[in-house]
């Protein structure tokens, strides 16, 4: 049987190795919510107590509004997002695939904990999904909204983020991050952005 002193030094080397892991998700998460969070004065309001169905209160639109149509728990709303907090991810989904690999999940490390930050914990989100240019436009919509149907599953099976934080919409590939080359998988990715006001549609 082990000693109690192999055993302490077996947990040290484990907490070792992860050590760097964590520091990493860290700083990505930092990062993150560099990115996202709402500038003073924000322009998106907590959600506070409103109920569910309520739409989020928010200040006038001061800077790049952004209007998005989303699924919102089966709903279709009418979203407003301040187009100057946003992050793309490039989370590499095979192609035509919806599907959250290893890899894409250790990439949505660093956001699922800056979501769960006190500094984005109050607040909406944006989850759209992205295509590179292969296929038809009928089926690129469809796949870009499954991939963020997928990302948002993942928040909150994974993460705990309370599914009404995070809206869904999916642009096929009507907005290609390299337009250069159409069929890169640099263009297969999701994008977060800040949710300033949700409206029915």
């Amino acid at each position: 049987m082990p000693s109690k002193t192999a055993l302490a030094l077996a947990s040290l080397c484990v907490l070792g190795l992860a050590t760097p892991a964590l520091a990493q998700t860290d700083r990505e998460a930092t990062s993150i919510i560099r990115s996202l969070a709402p500038v003073s004065p924000p322009l998106a309001a907590p959600m506070g107590g409103a109920s569910a169905a309520a739409p989020v209160r928010a200040a006038p639109p001061a800077r790049r509004p952004r209007v998005v149509i989303a699924q919102d728990r089966g709903a279709r709303v009418q979203v407003t997002v301040d187009a100057s907090r946003t992050r793309d991810f490039a989370i590499r989904f095979a192609t035509d695939s919806a599907e959250i690999g290893e890899y894409a999940a250790d990439q949505l490390a660093g956001l699922g904990a800056a979501l769960r930050s006190p500094e984005l914990s109050p607040y909406r989100f944006l989850v759209a999904g992205h295509t590179d240019a292969r296929g038809d436009f009928d089926h690129n919509m469809d796949l870009s909204l499954r991939r963020a149907f997928a990302v948002r599953d993942h928040l909150v099976a994974f993460y705990g983020i309370p599914a009404d934080r995070l809206l869904v919409s999916g642009y096929g590939s009507t907005a290609l991050r390299v337009p250069g080359d159409p069929a890169s998988g640099l263009n297969r990715r999701v994008e977060v952005a800040l949710v300033v006001t949700v409206a029915g549609y």
